[in-house]
């Protein structure tokens, strides 16, 4: 009778007995019993995580088996954020898309100087009309130059 009512924990090793009572008169029983492999909650929770390698950041972390890949929800934003994303569109992306692409990583143009005239910028201009996502290949204008630059090139083309 001793042998059933005791256990092996599989994480720490530790033997602990059947609890007869858990509260106020609750009895665990025997199928509980038999399902049971841990001596308490913080052994259970240690088995259940895992050591891992962030493959963004290369951080080393413990973590539960369902999120293996990533250290922290940042590091899975960083990510998802561009060509692993399943929604990427690389180079076909449409004219609005990749000018919203250009200000998420530069920031607004309204925050730097024109190139031509000095004069505080306000859109962000493609210099080759090709529109591709190269940030080089974008420059701050204001509006007047912008349009200057435009007409000049459709001349051009």
């Amino acid at each position: 009778m001793e042998n059933k009512n005791k256990k092996k924990c599989s994480h720490c090793g530790s033997v602990f007995r059947r609890p007869f009572r858990v509260g106020r008169n609750v009895y665990v029983s025997l199928t509980m019993w038999d399902k049971r492999k841990f001596c308490s909650i913080k052994c259970f929770g240690k088995e259940k995580t895992k050591h891992y390698i962030c493959i963004v950041c290369g951080k080393n972390y413990f973590r539960p088996i369902r999120n293996k890949f990533f250290c922290s929800s940042d590091c899975q934003g960083v990510y998802f954020s561009n060509k692993n994303n399943s929604q990427w569109k690389g180079e076909s992306a449409t004219y609005t898309a990749k000018h919203a692409w250009v200000i998420r990583k530069m920031g607004s143009a309204k925050k730097r100087a024109c190139v031509d005239c000095g004069k505080q910028a306000k859109n962000w201009s493609n210099v080759d009309h090709t529109y591709k996502r190269k940030l080089g290949d974008y420059q701050p204008r204001c509006v007047r130059c912008h349009r200057k630059n435009d007409y000049s090139m459709s001349k051009l083309a």
